[in-house]
């Protein structure tokens, strides 16, 4: 009991530990549901994640209802798993005064406004505005000595999507997303810096749909996707998802299963296809409540997600490699997310 308070204490109140340059890797805003199926989302993008991942989503009809007009927020935890352990030690404060003052301490506050008419299933687009704050700051001793990084990223995404193929038993759309992006950064220390970069990164998606695969409604999807065109930052993904559709009670429900490779342009400088995987699952039922996990280089991911009036409130963890190598630097996630609808 000790133990497991200890841990609670670390984690929420000691420190928002992480590494620095995991946190700017990481996107602006990142959807409570591909934190929680490990990312697997790119396959079968709902709502927001066809503007976040992949915009050929926008003109598929998915068994879920897609928000129109969205508010979502987001507070991201950081923690490094080697730093639990070191709450076992007898002197947890000044244990967790040592880790501040060596890992540093820092907070992630996304937000994303987006706009998606679904005004009909064969051409769509979508609009939004995604912004975030990174502050990273450590001192030795803390906290004399302080000094940290601050990051602003503001962008558009601005999304298109179109049906070219529409058969009864096979469809396929192509969607394309540009995103305007400006980013600030500020280094304070002795000699404090600033610098500011502009960017017009763009996406380009593809998901084939075979439909009625196993029975009536159960699809089979496979996607493509590559992102951050324009940019030293390219890379592809590809994927492809099962949907399970079902009732209970009369109750419309869903069960998806994704596999996905990701960034496979960076498999041969020696990323190999274990760290390149991800599998997620998601349970869904009836709009109410979305349970979801998944499998990210080896390391599980889980989540909640459920509606409250018009609201949606959701809850995450998700353990990523930071290292060169599995099991070198792991770094878990705690997202909590709300979502205005």
């Amino acid at each position: 009991m000790k133990y497991i308070f200890c841990v609670l204490i670390f984690v929420f109140q000691s420190a928002f530990l992480f590494c620095v340059d995991y946190i700017l890797q990481e996107p602006v805003f990142k959807s409570n549901r591909a934190c929680s199926m490990a990312d697997a989302v790119f396959s079968n993008p709902i709502g927001i994640d066809s503007l976040l991942y992949n915009p050929a989503g926008l003109s598929e009809k998915f068994y879920s209802k897609n928000e129109k007009t969205s508010i979502n927020l987001a507070l991201d935890i950081f923690v490094k798993n080697s730093a639990i352990d070191e709450v076992q030690k007898s002197d947890f404060l000044q244990n967790a005064k040592n880790l501040i003052s060596q890992n540093g301490i820092g907070a992630k506050l996304p937000i994303l406004i987006s706009f998606i008419p679904q005004k009909n299933h064969f051409i769509n687009w979508a609009v939004g505005f995604c912004g975030g704050t990174y502050l990273f700051a450590n001192g030795e001793p803390f906290p004399l000595g302080t000094q940290g990084y601050l990051h602003h990223s503001f962008y558009f995404p601005i999304a298109l999507s179109c049906k070219f193929i529409d058969y009864d038993s096979i469809s396929a759309n192509f969607g394309m997303c540009v995103n305007p992006k400006f980013k600030t950064y500020k280094i304070f220390n002795a000699y404090s810096k600033e610098k500011a970069t502009f960017s017009v990164p763009a996406d380009l998606g593809f998901i084939l749909n075979v439909k009625n695969v196993f029975y009536n409604n159960s699809d089979v999807r496979f996607a493509f996707v590559t992102k951050n065109l324009f940019t030293e930052d390219i890379f592809v993904n590809i994927g492809v998802a099962s949907i399970f559709p079902f009732k209970i009670f009369k109750i419309d429900c869903a069960a998806i299963i994704s596999a996905e490779l990701h960034q496979i342009n960076y498999l041969y400088i020696g990323n190999n296809v274990y760290k390149a995987l991800r599998i997620g699952g998601e349970l869904g039922f009836a709009d109410f409540i979305f349970l979801r996990a998944g499998l990210k280089s080896g390391y599980f991911s889980f989540g909640i997600e459920f509606k409250i009036l018009s609201c949606m409130l959701g809850f995450s963890w998700q353990t990523s490699e930071n290292g060169t190598y599995i099991g070198d630097n792991p770094l878990s996630v705690l997202k909590i997310s709300f979502t205005i609808k």
